[in-house]
C-alpha cells in the first residue's frame, strides 16, 4: 500500500513548530531521563518523548514509537546499547525531529525547506525529521507522520514550559510510571488529558531457536563421520544499505558467515536482512555441514542469539557449541572487508 505524502500544509506546520521548539530551548532545563507520553490520535499507540541537547551536542525530541521503542531508550539508558552499536539499527523505532548542519540535508529536505520560503543558517539550525523503523535506513516522513509530530511538537513545548516552572510536573519518576497525555478532538482543537500510566517493559531479549527435523538429523548423522577444525559462525549487520528497487527505503542487510576458526578459510558467505536472518542462518550451518561432508568439532559464536539459535541444533548433531568474547578469523575478515568498502 502506497504512504500518503504529507501535503505543503502538512510541512509547514511541521517546520513552524520546529522552529518555535528550537527557540524555546527547552533541553537547557530538560535531561533525556525526563520521559514523557503523547498518544497518537490515528492509531491510539503512544509516543514516549525526550527532549534532547542538554550535554550541548546533539539537539532534537525523540518519540519512541509504542513498548518495542520504549524498550531501545530503556536498553541504551542502561548502558546495554552505546550509541552507535549496530543493534542500535535494527532495534531503534521512533519518530526524531533534530537541529542538523545543511550537509547532512538531503536535496528533498532542501526543496521542501526553499519551496516554503524559509532560511537556516548555521551550526544545529536546520531542522531535519526521519523516521527510524527496525532494519530500515532513516527516512521520510509519510502524512500520518507529520501530522503526528507537529501535535508531538507543539504538546512537548507546552510539557516543558510547566515542567521548567514545576520540577514535580511530570510526577514520580519510579515503579515504570510514565505521564501521558491524551488528545481528543473538540471542534477544530484539540483537549488533553494526562494520565500517569504504568508502563510494563518486558524484562530481557527473547530469542528464538532452531530445532532440526529429526529425519534430516539421522540422515545427516548416518552418512557422515568426519569432524574437521572448529568453526566460528555469526551474522554481521552491514554498516552500509542496499535496496531491492531504485527509490525504496534502504534497508540494511545481515551478512552471514562461517569460517574455518583455525585456518580463516571461509567455508560459506551469504546476505539475509532483519526478517530472515535467523532462518537463513541455520540454512548456512547445515548446508555447509552437508557440502564438506564433515562436522566441526566445535562451534564459537559471540552473540547471545546465535548461541540461542544454534544451541538445540547443535546438540542434535551431537556438536559443542562455546561462546566466546571474539571471534578472530571474522573479525580479520570483516576488518579486510570494511578497508575495501570504505
Amino acid at each position: 500500500m502506497e504512504e500518503i505524502k504529507p501535503s505543503m500544509e502538512d510541512w509547514k506546520a511541521l517546520y513552524e513548530s520546529a522552529i518555535e521548539f528550537k527557540k524555546l530551548g527547552c533541553w537547557d532545563w530538560m535531561y533525556d531521563s525526563d520521559v514523557f507520553g503523547i498518544q497518537n490520535p490515528s492509531n491510539d499507540e503512544i509516543g514516549y518523548c525526550c527532549v534532547m541537547g542538554n550535554l550541548g551536542e546533539f539537539f532534537g525530541l525523540a518519540v519512541y514509537k509504542g513498548i518495542d521503542g520504549f524498550k531501545t531508550y530503556i536498553r541504551v539508558r542502561n548502558g546495554e546499547l552505546e550509541p552507535g552499536d549496530p543493534e542500535i539499527i535494527v532495534a531503534q523505532k521512533c519518530l526524531m525531529a533534530s537541529y542538523e548542519d545543511r550537509e547532512d540535508l538531503t536535496d528533498k529536505d532542501r526543496k521542501i525547506i526553499k519551496d516554503l520560503g524559509l532560511k537556516f543558517r548555521g551550526h544545529n539550525e536546520w531542522p531535519l525529521f526521519r523516521t527510524h523503523d527496525p532494519g530500515y535506513f532513516p527516512w521520510y516522513l509519510n502524512k500520518e507522520q507529520v501530522q503526528y509530530l507537529t501535535l508531538v511538537i507543539q504538546q512537548s513545548m507546552d510539557i516543558a514550559s510547566k515542567f521548567k516552572e514545576d520540577k514535580k510536573f511530570l510526577g514520580p519518576r519510579k515503579d515504570n510510571k510514565v505521564p501521558v497525555w491524551i488528545p481528543k478532538k473538540v471542534d477544530s482543537d484539540w483537549v488533553w488529558e494526562n494520565k500517569l500510566m504504568n508502563v510494563e517493559i518486558p524484562k530481557g531479549l527473547e530469542y528464538t531457536y532452531a530445532e532440526l527435523n529429526a529425519d534430516f538429523v539421522d540422515q545427516v548423522k548416518s552418512a557422515i563421520k568426519k569432524r574437521i577444525n572448529p568453526w566460528e559462525v555469526d551474522f554481521v549487520i552491514s554498516p552500509a544499505t542496499v535496496s531491492k528497487k531504485m527509490g525504496e527505503r534502504p534497508y540494511y542487510p545481515y551478512m552471514i558467515f562461517v569460517v574455518d576458526a583455525k585456518s580463516g578459510l571461509i567455508l560459506h558467505t551469504g546476505f539475509s536482512d532483519l526478517w530472515n536472518h535467523s532462518d537463513d542462518l541455520i540454512d548456512a550451518f547445515t548446508d555447509t555441514i552437508q557440502k564438506l561432508e564433515a562436522f566441526p568439532s566445535e562451534i564459537f559464536v559471540k552473540s547471545q542469539e546465535v548461541y540461542e539459535l544454534l544451541k538445540v541444533a547443535a546438540k542434535q548433531l551431537g556438536i559443542k557449541i562455546t561462546p566466546k568474547e571474539r571471534l578472530p578469523a571474522i573479525e580479520s575478515m570483516m576488518s579486510l572487508l570494511m578497508e575495501r568498502l570504505f
